[in-house]
């Protein structure tokens, strides 16, 4: 991919809005106050809110939209001309999010505030990005990352049950929060990256480092809450743990060599 050295208007105004929305994934989503809860929950015991029994949840959505959703926006203020596939895999995370909502969350048409507010942060990161064609190209690496495609698989094979398990949880809930569906729609978006930092380039570095720190936070995670709803317990935060390692090997340490 060649990279112009000239710069127009989006050099500037993309890495502002990347920004802004980042910051609103952190603060105004409360993304960072949720994913802290399962630590710091004693604070919010008279909250008419909080549910002691959905600590894995209140994490689920840090790792969502703080992890993932915030920190692949944090990983494009710099040199973001060089990562569409990661704004790609941000865009598909909030298509998967909007569109799983609808179909499992009986009040999510009435929330239209949600609907109206990501489709405008996409359209509006997609109409700023420095390079706004390469969003509509298919990024794939010169070589398969066999890796972290095979424990990708792997993790796919552990969390299809989890996210089937989370889906039913949300259509046989009526009203209510939508956090077993998010937490479905996190495990997805969580299998994107890994298979983004297997399969494509142009990003899949960020993608295998935003991988990793998803697996370590739901590893420690599991380890502080072993016993509650959703919870992967000991024996999955060990192999959270090692899938975490995994993504830092083998996603950013060891070099991808191509075939001659």
């Amino acid at each position: 991919m060649e990279i112009s050295n000239k710069k127009s208007w989006r050099n500037y105004v993309f890495p502002f809005f990347a920004l802004l929305f980042a910051l609103g994934s952190f603060v105004v989503l409360q993304s960072v106050d949720e994913g802290l809860i399962p630590w710091f929950h004693a604070r919010y015991l008279d909250e008419k809110w909080f549910k002691p029994s959905m600590l894995w949840h209140y994490g689920a959505h840090g790792v969502l939209v703080g992890i993932l959703f915030g920190g692949s926006l944090v990983s494009l203020l710099w040199k973001a001309e060089e990562k569409p596939l990661v704004l790609q895999f941000y865009t598909v995370g909030h298509i998967i999010f909007i569109l799983v909502g609808i179909i499992t969350y009986d009040q999510m048409l009435t929330m239209p505030f949600v609907l109206i507010m990501f489709t405008t942060v996409n359209l509006i990161l997609i109409l700023t990005y420095i390079r706004p064609k390469q969003l509509f190209k298919i990024h794939k690496a010169e070589i398969i990352n066999k890796p972290l495609l095979y424990i990708t698989f792997a993790a796919t094979l552990f969390l299809l049950p989890q996210i089937w398990n989370g889906l039913s949880q949300q259509w046989n809930q009526v009203g209510g929060e939508f956090r077993w569906g998010e937490m479905a729609v996190m495990y997805v978006v969580l299998l994107i990256t890994g298979y983004g930092a297997a399969l494509g380039k142009g990003g899949a570095k960020v993608l295998s480092i935003v991988a990793s720190i998803s697996y370590l936070y739901l590893a420690i995670l599991s380890f502080s809450i072993p016993d509650l709803p959703g919870s992967w317990g000991y024996v999955g935060g060990v192999v959270s743990l090692l899938i975490s390692c995994s993504f830092v090997y083998f996603g950013f340490v060891r070099k991808v060599k191509k075939l001659n």
